[in-house]
């Protein structure tokens, strides 16, 4: 029963992603067909959702725009990177399940992750800047 949902479920993604539309449009497309064949409950999918995140993005978003119409800066490229950045997190094993699993069961501590992970960060941030560089011509 599991394989046949999950390779409905891949199905949809890949009908979402051959659509010839906005990328957002046809995932929620997905989602929505994925619910409608009952592949998943609409509780389900409630709880799939990390609503923490949301509603940081919800936050951090016009407060980036709005800084960056104060700077006269491309309130697009803030938003963009506000979106990126904020999720993905190296250093810190924040909310993300793989993360509290391997720290909880490899008994690790955050030094361990700051360790491991700062370069990572270093990288992420210069791999971010160089997209937004040549993508939009400035740097953030």
């Amino acid at each position: 029963m599991h394989t046949e949902k999950a390779d409905f479920t891949v199905s949809c993604l890949i009908l979402a992603l051959g659509l010839k539309i906005q990328l957002y449009i046809a995932l929620l497309m997905g989602a929505v067909i994925m619910i409608l064949t009952r592949v998943m409950t609409i509780d389900e999918t409630y709880k799939s959702v990390d609503w923490m995140t949301v509603f940081l993005l919800a936050g951090l978003i016009p407060l980036a725009i709005n800084m960056a119409v104060q700077s006269s800066a491309i309130p697009r490229m803030a938003a963009l990177i506000v979106a990126v950045t904020a999720s993905n997190t190296f250093i810190l094993p924040t909310h993300q399940v793989v993360n509290a699993l391997i720290m909880r069961l490899g008994g690790y501590k955050v030094i361990d992750y700051v360790r491991a992970d700062t370069g990572m960060t270093f990288l992420y941030i210069a791999v971010v800047m160089s997209i937004m560089y040549f993508f939009y011509g400035i740097s953030a």
